[in-house]
């Protein structure tokens, strides 16, 4: 049963389902009338009450996506050059959400290779959604315009040069081979971009290059070292703080230290000597019915981390390394 409170929308569904719907799909009107939408100049992106049956842009480029890849599409391959002339609109619009959803067309490599110039995808870079620069990153990385893409990043924000980097770094260089996941930087002015971020932001890129590059148990990380004395700089001086950083960053360090000593340098075994008395620790409130039955439960993540990198390059750890504590007194 609806609740009183939803009355409105319970009428606006039964209007929607009263409507004279066709038997048969109709896949053609239905891509025309959503094109005619997203092609529309002026259309209000954002509008407070909606009439029936009004189509929003967002919803008629999802739909449009969709119906792309309709074999039963009429005339399929000028449909396709339509709703790839009308990005234009998209990216011109104010609107992130618009944008997002556009940006859907352009993951889709064979057609965004086969319909749109590089100097076209290059007119759209710089003012939209993160996701649509997500997606024209992905195709300038895979075009191989490294150089033009890094120089662009450098004086942007720090999140979209993240996104620039991200994409760097999934676009493996041709030859393409089956399986590739990432790789690495390549000429100077990529590998100064991405030491630019990996000193700017090392929390944030680690967790971008993580994924990508580091596997197995303990990790090893298949990325070259051209980050690895910035990284490593980074952690010497994370490992010499007295204070906890905040709670969120722990996971992030983690994965930082893992991924530098994927590379067992034994070169970095004095830094992760130091992380074994790192202060940061999570923390959890236990009621036991055993004694002590209420205590701080505390866990040291990030030395757990060092821990485990020195020992897989076979350096010695020191006796005593508290990875885990119970701190009675505390819990309330």
């Amino acid at each position: 049963r609806w609740p009183a409170e939803a009355q409105a929308e319970r009428k606006a569904l039964q209007a929607v389902l009263d409507q004279p719907w066709p038997a048969d799909p109709q896949s053609g009107a239905l891509f025309e009338r959503c094109l005619a939408v997203v092609s529309a100049q002026g259309a209000p992106e954002k509008p407070t009450a909606p009439a029936p049956g009004t189509v929003q842009p967002v919803l008629a480029w999802r739909v449009i996506s969709e119906l792309l890849d309709d074999p039963e599409l009429p005339d399929r391959p000028a449909s396709v050059k339509r709703a790839y002339a009308a990005l234009d609109v998209a990216f011109a619009s104010s609107s992130s959400s618009i944008q997002s959803a556009a940006a859907v067309l352009l993951d889709n490599q064979r057609l965004t290779d086969e319909l749109l110039t590089t100097e076209r995808v290059k007119s759209w870079i710089g003012s939209g959604s993160l996701e649509w620069l997500s997606a024209i990153s992905s195709i300038l990385a895979r075009r191989w315009e490294v150089e033009w893409l890094v120089e662009w990043a450098g004086p942007r924000p720090p999140e979209e040069q993240l996104v620039v980097l991200k994409a760097l770094a999934q676009a493996p260089p041709p030859p393409f081979r089956s399986g590739d996941r990432f790789r690495d930087p390549i000429g100077q002015a990529e590998c100064r971009f991405w030491e630019h971020c990996a000193r700017t932001h090392p929390l944030e890129t680690v967790s971008i290059l993580y994924e990508l590059g580091v596997s197995g148990d303990p990790p090893v990380n298949a990325f070259d070292r051209t980050l690895h004395d910035t990284l490593r700089d980074f952690l010497a001086v994370e490992a010499k703080r007295t204070d906890g950083p905040a709670k969120s960053d722990l996971f992030p360090l983690s994965r930082v230290v893992e991924f530098v000593g994927g590379w067992r340098q034994s070169e970095d075994a004095p830094v992760f000597r130091d992380f074994l008395r790192h202060p940061g620790y999570e923390s959890s409130q236990v009621t036991s019915s055993e004694e002590p039955t209420h205590y701080e439960e505390r866990r040291y993540r990030v030395r757990a981390a060092a821990k485990t990198a020195l020992m897989a390059m076979g350096e010695p750890v020191p006796e005593g390394v508290v990875l885990e504590e119970k701190i009675v007194g505390t819990a309330k």
